[in-house]
């Protein structure tokens, strides 16, 4: 059985993850953006490739989540075979996706602002410079994007190692009040999915160990014998 210990020591394993995308991404974004005088700043095109290295970096850092995945069945005190293997690469394509979803979005904002920019006028450098105080609201929401993918990924992870799971990640001040009622609990698959029919706010839609309490949850699952 994982104590507490490992438990936390995981939850810094997933905190290290995100604030090392964060950091990476900051720092491609910075450089991307000199570039960004010598073309066309309402072109969609050209804001699209402005995130081409951060998508190129997003996806490098989604390869790499093996790490996780093993620190997820030392956690559980499982071992690796061809089934979990062969959920390990689901997931990581699941989660490439989810984050691209994320930058779409963040180019979709960006090219709006900056084609509205345009028509009023502003010149190269006022809309360069709208963009980059925009930096680290950009990178923040899509660490909170990467956050959340890596919890779903070890939590539905551990939904294919056994049948009895503990609802972990502690209580903060933003904790949701069902989070906090669960949060320690132990339960069946059959279990969980009866307390998941019922609704709280920020609840978002789909597999409890996917979703967990919602929107931007902490909590994650781990395997209890």
């Amino acid at each position: 059985m994982a104590t507490q210990a490992d438990i936390n020591a995981h939850d810094n394993l997933i905190t290290g993850l995100g604030s090392e995308l964060a950091s990476g991404l900051e720092s491609l974004l910075a450089t991307a953006l000199l570039g960004l005088s010598s073309i066309d700043p309402t072109d969609r095109v050209a804001i699209n490739e402005l995130f081409t290295d951060a998508r190129a970096f997003i996806a490098n850092q989604i390869q790499g989540l093996d790490n996780l995945a093993i620190d997820n069945l030392a956690l559980n005190a499982a071992t690796a075979n061809s089934s979990i293997e062969s959920t390990v690469v689901d997931l990581k394509t699941a989660s490439a996706g989810a984050m691209n979803i994320a930058v779409d979005e963040e180019v979709n904002t960006i090219a709006g602002e900056l084609v509205t920019a345009g028509l009023l006028g502003l010149g190269v450098a006022a809309i360069l410079r709208s963009v980059v105080d925009r930096v680290p609201a950009i990178v923040a929401r899509l660490r909170r994007a990467y956050d959340q993918t890596l919890i779903t990924f070890t939590s539905v992870l551990t939904k294919t190692l056994g049948t009895r799971y503990q609802y972990v990640g502690g209580i903060i001040p933003t904790t949701r009040p069902f989070c906090a009622t669960h949060s320690g609990n132990t339960y069946t698959e059959t279990e969980i999915n009866s307390i998941w029919t019922g609704s709280w706010q920020g609840k978002a839609p789909g597999d409890p160990f996917a979703v967990r309490g919602g929107y931007n949850c902490r909590h994650f699952w781990i395997l209890q014998t």
